[in-house]
C-alpha cells in the first residue's frame, strides 16, 4: 500500500447566481481530472477562533454533500461521518479503516 498527502491551494469559480465555487487550484482541466486518482479529496477549513484559543479548529471535509461549494469525496466506504476534526495522517487512515487503531 502507498499512502500520499498532497497539498493545493485553494481556486473558484462563479456560477450565473454569483455563487461561489472551490476546487483544487491547477491549471486548466486538470483541476478536475487529478481528483479521480485520490481516494479521498478534502477541503480544510480552519474556525474562528474564540475566547482564549489562537484558533478555532480546523476540519477536513471529505463528503460532497456537507461542503456544496466545495470538491470533496471520500470513496472509502468505511468511513460515514462528513468530516475529520483536527485532523493529523493517524486520524484519517484510522478512521477510514486503512490500518486499526492500536493506541496512542
Amino acid at each position: 500500500d502507498i499512502h500520499v498527502l498532497m497539498t493545493c491551494a485553494q481556486s473558484f469559480s462563479q456560477d450565473e447566481r454569483k455563487a461561489y465555487h472551490y476546487g483544487p487550484k491547477l491549471t486548466g482541466q486538470l483541476s478536475g481530472i487529478v481528483q479521480g486518482f485520490f481516494d479521498v479529496v478534502g477541503w480544510l477549513v480552519v474556525g474562528q477562533k474564540s475566547g482564549d484559543e489562537a484558533s478555532g479548529p480546523r476540519r477536513l471535509f471529505v463528503q460532497p454533500q456537507s461542503v456544496p461549494k466545495a470538491d470533496a469525496k471520500c470513496r472509502l466506504a468505511a468511513y460515514k461521518a462528513d468530516y475529520f476534526d483536527n485532523p493529523v495522517m493517524r486520524d484519517i487512515v484510522v478512521g477510514t479503516g486503512i490500518i486499526k487503531d492500536v493506541g496512542k
